[in-house]
């Protein structure tokens, strides 16, 4: 049996507090939050969550809480060599050269209310050749396939597609050659922020306050409609017109482009 010392808690449901009254740690941390009940598993002095803190900072909190010393914050993803020999053949293949000036374009997120439509970053992809002469390139899973297609469709220049050629580690690896990247509230929007890169970030149903990518090198685009964030999954991808993401327009995504 794995003798634990201390769990904790930090999303807060019912089901996460549970495993850690299953892990049998007689101290047990979470978040004083009524959502779900989660605070009956938990025995030790829980945690205000606060409604305008990044949650890296709110977790944070925690660490600070078992005496640790909170520090600036850094990301470490760890890549190997053969992650970046993946990407320099992936490169070569695709005719970049060291010089070009890459800029990532996300289409895709775990959410369909959180998926700006991926035609209008066919514009966007333009605007990038046009107008600052970086190669635009699309990442992503399988998946993401479909979306890629859409953009390809709306763009006029030169556009490369690595959705689904990279594992996450070559993803880091790439993501670390890139200027910026444009894309949702998603994996590698948060990937892209942690390894340094400025990221212009589109959301709609999800706090940027809470969820932001983390930094200040970062621009991030919402729609003022009165009913966002609305933060709950359920309700945002049953939404009927999803403005707080249909909104915003591949014109502003252009102007952020050059802000930054």
């Amino acid at each position: 049996k794995i003798g634990f010392d201390v769990a904790i808690d930090l999303q807060g449901l019912i089901r996460s507090s549970f495993f850690t009254l299953l892990s049998g740690a007689p101290a047990r941390i979470g978040f004083r939050s009524l959502r779900e009940a989660a605070l009956v598993f938990y025995n030790v002095r829980t945690i205000l969550p606060t409604r305008n803190q990044h949650v890296v900072d709110s977790y944070l909190r925690f660490a600070a809480l078992l005496g640790a010393p909170v520090n600036p914050v850094e990301f470490h993803i760890a890549t190997a060599p053969a992650d970046e020999a993946a990407i320099d053949r992936l490169l070569e293949t695709a005719g970049i050269i060291p010089r070009d000036r890459l800029v990532a374009l996300a289409p895709a997120s775990s959410w369909k209310a959180k998926t700006w439509p991926p035609a209008r970053l066919g514009p966007v992809a333009d605007h990038l050749i046009e107008r600052h002469g970086c190669q635009p390139i699309i990442v992503g899973a399988k998946g993401d396939l479909p979306r890629a297609q859409e953009i390809a469709d709306n763009c006029r220049g030169k556009l490369i597609n690595f959705a689904g050629k990279t594992s996450l580690k070559e993803l880091t690896v790439l993501l670390r050659r890139c200027t910026a990247l444009v894309g949702n509230d998603s994996g590698p929007t948060h990937l892209a922020a942690a390894v340094g890169k400025p990221v212009i970030a589109i959301y709609g149903p999800t706090s940027t306050e809470l969820l932001a990518p983390y930094g200040n090198q970062h621009i991030t685009l919402t729609a003022a409609v009165p009913c966002r964030p609305c933060h709950r999954r359920s309700r945002a991808e049953n939404c009927p017109h999803l403005r707080c993401i249909n909104d915003i327009t591949s014109a502003q995504v252009c102007a952020a482009v050059d802000s930054l």
